[in-house]
């Protein structure tokens, strides 16, 4: 949080101040920019927000729409496939970095 907007945020390992990632959501209080994770290179970041999964380079640019997803927390595999959570309690879900192509991986259990 900066302010009162949600931002992601990097840090080059040379410095040590924060820098905002453009492009990244820059979003007032409430309306996502969350659960970002990196691209095993670290040229991409992923994260969540308005309900797509998204990503945008380290370095800041255009966001790329993904997927479908509220919630987001995810892992992003050397394969070239992200692996995350649409939302809170709908399983797993699989999508390649180019976006477009998601489909489920698991179903949640449910209580008896």
């Amino acid at each position: 949080m900066v302010g009162r907007r949600e931002e992601v945020l990097r840090r080059p390992f040379d410095q040590m101040r924060m820098e905002v990632i453009a492009g990244a959501g820059q979003g007032e209080q409430g309306t996502g920019n969350s659960r970002p994770f990196v691209s095993p290179d670290g040229r991409w970041v992923a994260y969540a927000r308005q309900g797509k999964l998204r990503k945008v380079r380290v370095e800041g640019g255009p966001p790329v729409d993904l997927a479908v997803a509220d919630w987001a927390g995810g892992s992003w595999g050397r394969n070239g496939r992200l692996v995350y959570t649409k939302a809170y309690n709908t399983g797993l879900w699989i999508v390649s970095e180019g976006g477009g192509d998601e489909r489920m991986l698991t179903t949640p259990a449910t209580a008896s």
